[in-house]
């Protein structure tokens, strides 16, 4: 799954991926059932915590295979598309753990900030 890279990946020591069937990530194509497989990985992915480390893996080593960081590999063919779902995917992990406060511990205008972009 992960290549020798010069790319840090100590991440991966905390995926929650790790350890988990590698076909449930790289569904082959040509096999039925290979789009709700590849829908699954990608829910599985929901809520890792280092789905951004894993997406940024993927773009700086242009995988073409595979599900990272909850989308297919292929979606990071194009840089500015993928700095722009990273870019989402960062904000979408501040605003979840942001909704785990407690209500008087929240930045409303930081909050208001995450949904306007």
């Amino acid at each position: 799954m992960i290549k020798n890279s010069a790319v840090n990946i100590s991440w991966f020591q905390n995926a929650k991926c790790r350890g988990t069937e590698t076909e449930l990530f790289f569904p082959d194509p040509e096999t039925e059932g290979s789009l709700s497989r590849r829908k699954l990985a990608e829910k599985y992915c929901a809520g890792c915590q280092v789905i951004i480390d894993c997406a940024e893996y993927a773009l700086e080593n242009r995988e073409v295979s595979g599900i990272w960081g909850g989308t297919a590999a292929w979606s990071y063919r194009n840089r500015k598309d993928s700095a722009l779902y990273i870019k989402k995917l960062k904000l979408t992990v501040e605003y979840d753990r942001l909704k785990t406060l407690p209500t008087s511990n929240v930045n409303r205008t930081k909050i208001s900030k995450i949904l306007r972009a």
